[in-house]
């Protein structure tokens, strides 16, 4: 089974704790030489360790995991095996090298099998180099015979430590003994309320309406004087504070505690029958951990629910049918991973008998799990009854939120590149998975963005993990959307067509020879996938061309060729006169004419007749042609043309004299159609005398009758004419017929 544990609980502290750090609980030292690691998450064993303990021991970290010291709390003077046995440990401070810091000699600290004979943690204000080591004194403390001057025992007493003496190994500066005596095997701190210091308590073991607990204000200025209180329920054995400071377990009951104050309150529970030994609280302060009876000689872990009171057997420490005795009375220790961890002894007729650091996990959640014998610490067992006692901390170095049933991570924005092959994971490890598209492996193939949740299983609770996924494929579409002129290039404008958010694109384009490559034609950078570059001239000879977008995303760098795009080639230019013509225009009339170019910007012209205007005016005249020649911005030529419709004659007028008198002075010599009009056609002219005699007769209108016949003078008189004729374009015959007279 996989297990997990969301990253920011590891870490969580409470905000007054600044100078408390989960890393200041990652090495154990215990036992007989037991040292452990958690430095990876996991206990491992990471020898060598001093430590000779029996009950009670301490060690502490610093916030990067680095260890200051251990010590087993305390011990008897020399002499106290009475020559019969070694003598136990004279109670020992070890630094980091396992070397002694400080030798208690049987006459200072607590007692070598005191329950909680010793706790530690950083002295309140600036200076970070102190630690304050706190001891109680054991209940046996005076089999063999009481230390001269400690009648009653040393009860609590403490020691400062300074980690900047001795090379960084630290030393003790100054110690206090028998600070509140007599007081007996139970101790434990948490921090105030407002982060100023430690609460430290501790009961005098009686019973009755002597029970008293005592609580201690440790701050900058020192250690307080206790307040005490009547514990009507008893005191004895064990006490622990829930990570979060708010309970206190003392004998089978769980009170409130308030930090702010450093007061003992009501009850919130009370539990008889658990064991005083190996009581603790999980990291959220939710459950009470311990082991109860079940029979003469069985025991169970048990988990009891501070709020509702209802109590989940875990795990029986005695097999069914198994002939063994199970030792497990030891204290229970929350680990830096969240877990719990206890150390247990089988001793068995049947089988190899077993001593190791055992481990509960998923604490909180419905259905926790036993890893029994985690970690084989048979090597450093040499007796009959093994040291069971992990070291203790200020457990709120430990505390975590409480975990919600279901745990809902936080959606994530998910882009699949095209080298992740659509390929979708759960962000977290498990036995199961069931996805928003039913699927149930721990990794699902897309064919489109979305969103996708998936359901874990088989961690401590099921993982709710969303992932908003937006799918980037190379199958960019670039295509051209237009060109134009610029500073007399033509600009090219292609759009890539791209759904992808990017940080930049560059356009490159040039040529290629070769031996290398010429500088760059063109180098630009664009923050929209709209892509403007000056068209690419043709290239020479031996070159090679290439337009190339680089586009910059979160999948990297990717590359599009637009070389094989269809692009325009350059228009020509062009240029038109534009004039307005009427119907009716004619030889003569005035007209306005313009230039108009319908590419580039016209610079300058010039006309026919050398003009330079633009518009112009001009007198037009039939069948005349206007041109002109154009030049452009960029000093391109252009050249235009215009023939304006213009009639030869507007306004056309005919006359027929009534009189001849050709004397030869210009004025009505002969008779003939006068008109403005253009030539007539089919055209015939015949004059008559009086008697109906023709006198004259013509078919061409440019011929004139002058007066004569045959060479002679006619007489004056009244003559008669006919005339017959047709205009140009015009089906109609004109009949014109009457008199003149002929004077002389």
């Amino acid at each position: 089974m996989r297990i997990y544990f969301p990253v920011l609980l590891f870490f969580f502290l409470l905000s007054s704790l600044s100078s408390q750090d989960i890393r200041q609980g990652e090495n154990w030292h215990f036992g007989t030489g037991v040292s452990i690691n958690f430095s990876t998450g996991e206990p491992v064993l990471d020898p060598p360790s001093s430590i000779v303990g029996f009950e009670g021991t301490c060690s502490l970290s610093d916030t990067m995991g680095n260890l200051l010291f251990y010590t087993n709390g305390g011990g008897q003077p020399v002499g106290n095996g009475n020559g019969m046995t070694p003598d136990q440990d004279y109670g020992t401070i070890w630094n980091r090298d396992h070397g002694v810091m400080y030798d208690m000699r049987g006459e200072e600290g607590g007692g070598f099998s005191a329950r909680q004979s010793s706790i530690a943690m950083p002295a309140p204000g600036n200076n970070q180099e102190l630690y304050y080591l706190f001891t109680m004194e054991e209940e046996e403390f005076d089999v063999g015979g009481a230390v001269a001057g400690q009648p009653l025992g040393r009860g609590l007493s403490y020691f400062v430590i300074d980690m900047s003496l001795n090379g960084g190994l630290g030393g003790v500066t100054s110690s206090q003994q028998g600070i509140y005596a007599p007081a007996y095997e139970g101790l434990d701190a948490t921090p105030m309320a407002d982060g100023a210091g430690y609460w430290v308590i501790c009961h005098n073991n009686e019973t009755g309406l002597g029970a008293k607990a005592a609580v201690f204000a440790l701050t900058d200025t020192g250690l307080g004087t206790p307040s005490e209180t009547l514990m009507t329920l008893g005191v004895g054995g064990r006490i622990k504070f829930s990570p979060n400071g708010q309970y206190v377990y003392v004998r089978g009951t769980a009170y409130d505690f308030d930090t702010a104050a450093g007061t003992i309150g009501d009850v919130v529970g009370s539990y008889p029958s658990l064991s005083d030994n190996n009581i603790t609280f999980t990291p959220d302060s939710r459950f009470l951990y311990g082991t109860q009876p079940v029979g003469p000689l069985s025991n169970v872990i048990v988990r009891h629910d501070l709020e509702t009171g209802m109590v989940l057997p875990v795990l029986p420490l005695e097999l069914p049918g198994e002939q063994a005795i199970v030792l497990a009375n030891g204290p229970f220790q929350i680990g830096p991973n969240g877990n719990i961890y206890f150390v247990e002894q089988r001793l068995s007729f049947e089988q190899e008998n077993a001593y190791g650091l055992s481990e509960i996990i998923c604490v909180s959640s419905p259905i926790p799990e036993v890893n029994r014998y985690k970690l084989d610490l048979l090597p450093f067992f040499d007796g009959v009854f093994a040291p069971q006692s992990p070291p203790q901390f200020v457990d709120a170095i430990f505390q975590q939120p409480v975990s919600p049933d279901t745990i809902v991570l936080d959606t994530a924005l998910t882009l699949l590149c095209p080298t992740d092959d659509n390929m979708l994971t759960a962000r977290q490890s498990g036995d199961a998975y069931l996805w928003s598209t039913g699927d149930t492996t721990e990794t699902i193939e897309l064919t489109q963005g979305g969103l996708y949740c998936v359901t874990i299983t088989g961690g401590c609770e099921p993982v709710v993990d969303c992932q908003q996924v937006r799918i980037q494929n190379d199958s960019n579409e670039p295509v051209i959307i237009g060109s134009f002129f610029q500073d007399c290039e033509l600009f090219c404008e292609v759009t890539l067509n791209t759904a992808v958010d990017f940080d930049s694109i560059w356009v490159r384009t040039g040529f290629n020879i070769p031996n290398g490559e010429i500088s760059p034609t063109f180098v630009g950078g664009f923050q929209e996938d709209r892509l403007l570059f000056p068209k690419l001239p043709e290239p020479g000879p031996g070159e090679t061309a290439y337009i190339l977008a680089f586009v910059r995303s979160e999948c990297g760098l990717q590359r599009i060729d637009l070389l094989n795009l269809p692009y325009e080639d350059e228009p020509e230019f062009t240029a038109r006169i534009q004039a307005v013509e009427s119907a009716g225009l004619c030889t003569g009339q005035e007209l306005i004419m313009e230039v108009v170019p319908d590419s580039l910007q016209l610079i300058s012209l010039i006309w026919e007749d050398g003009s330079t205007d633009n518009p112009r005016t001009v007198a037009v005249e039939f069948m005349a042609e206007y041109s002109a020649t154009v030049f452009s911005e960029c000093g391109d030529t252009a050249f235009v043309d215009i023939r304006p419709n213009v009639a030869e004659f507007c306004d056309c007028r005919e006359k027929l004299p009534e009189a001849i008198s050709p004397n030869g002075d210009g004025t009505n010599d002969v008779f003939k159609l006068y008109t403005n009009c253009r030539p007539v056609e089919d055209y015939t002219l015949i004059v008559y005398n009086r008697w109906g005699q023709p006198v004259f007769r013509s078919t061409n209108p440019d011929e004139v009758w002058d007066g004569t016949k045959d060479g002679t003078p006619a007489n004056m008189d009244v003559y008669l004419y006919r005339m017959v004729f047709r205009y140009p374009e015009d089906d109609d015959v004109q009949l014109r017929e009457g008199q003149f007279s002929l004077v002389r």
